[in-house]
């Protein structure tokens, strides 16, 4: 099985899991070429085959885009966009959980100072007490927000 075949068989369940009904298509329809259809490990190809033959019957979507501001212009854009449509404002994204940051839930590790959505870091933190990024350990206790942004938006 080749690195193509298992990435698009994770990313097939990963987008099932996450009701991304239409993407999860999508790479079905890749595996079912023939170069990667006899490379399909056994227990998924089945699913996969079932999947692309009732597929056609229904119109399938992915669920939108979750909006929130951006954190310097204030516009509505992507959740998952590191980088602001309208300002061009880049790399603006939480260290925890990969979306961009917004001004009233901003935190930064103690650390390594790399920002995170206060949150998301916190629920990081519970689960693992290491930054996901510095690796080093983190009482989750000891976030706080933070209110100038300026510093995180401003790095170059």
């Amino acid at each position: 099985m080749t690195d193509e075949v298992k990435i698009l068989t994770t990313a097939v369940i990963e987008c099932q899991r996450a009701n991304m009904k239409k993407s999860a298509m999508e790479c079905c329809y890749v595996l079912m070429k023939p170069e990667f259809r006899c490379q399909l490990d056994e227990k998924y190809k089945n699913t996969i085959e079932t999947m692309v033959r009732k597929g056609g019957k229904a119109k399938l979507e992915d669920p939108p885009d979750e909006m929130t501001p951006c954190p310097n212009c204030e516009k509505m854009f992507p959740n998952f966009s590191i980088g602001c449509i309208f300002c061009r404002t880049g790399e603006i994204f939480c260290l925890a959980s990969g979306r961009h940051l917004v001004a009233d839930d901003l935190t930064a590790c103690p650390k390594c100072d790399f920002p995170a959505l206060k949150s998301e870091f916190i629920k990081v933190l519970k689960q693992d007490p290491h930054c996901p990024l510095c690796k080093e350990e983190v009482d989750h206790t000891r976030i706080f927000l933070i209110n100038d942004m300026r510093p995180y938006i401003d790095r170059p």
